[in-house]
């Protein structure tokens, strides 16, 4: 973005907001820090952040005061979830080259039809699971977050964390355990 009269322009010249402005220069590296939980390149994360700002930008509504650096952090956030997802979405769907997926040790179709049955079985049972907790065990046990940094993204203390984490665990193993009797 280019500055003019100390004021970002777009392309049909429409001004953006200073506040944004200053607030996106301020927090910068962090923006991208966060985008870079979720993709493994500067220039994505960069990528995302930018993609954020004109989204902020854009919206007709806008967060309440002294929340602006919390809504810019959720944008960044679900932009980067985003092309994470479709990245990995393209890589399996078109065979990427680059793709390397996981060898499976030599089984037979019954241990691998078993295994798929589990899959799907413990991913329903997440599914079930309150949105606070299927939140805090995918950032930690799917994306390997430290609980710090989980408790940073959705916005909670560490404790919550902790809580959140063994408390869908345990709903998680008791459903299975069901499961298993049934």
């Amino acid at each position: 973005m280019k500055r003019e009269d100390s004021r970002y322009r777009d392309n049909h010249g429409d001004q953006w907001d200073d506040g944004l402005c200053s607030l996106y220069e301020a927090n910068y590296d962090e923006l991208i820090g966060q985008a870079m939980y979720y993709l493994d390149t500067v220039s994505l994360a960069e990528e995302a952040v930018q993609d954020a700002v004109v989204k902020y930008q854009l919206s007709r509504t806008k967060p309440t005061p002294g929340k602006e650096l919390s809504y810019l952090r959720s944008i960044v956030i679900n932009n980067a979830r985003s092309m994470l997802r479709s990245r990995r979405s393209r890589q399996f769907w078109l065979v990427d080259p680059s793709f390397q997926p996981q060898l499976v040790e030599q089984s037979t179709p019954e241990d691998r039809f078993t295994r798929g049955e589990q899959c799907r079985a413990v991913m329903e049972e997440l599914r079930n699971l309150p949105r606070r907790q299927r939140e805090v065990i995918m950032l930690r046990h799917c994306a390997q977050l430290s609980e710090r940094a989980t408790a940073q993204q959705l916005g909670i203390s560490a404790g919550s964390v902790k809580t959140h984490a063994w408390r869908g665990r345990e709903a998680l193993r008791d459903a299975m355990t069901a499961r298993g009797a049934a």
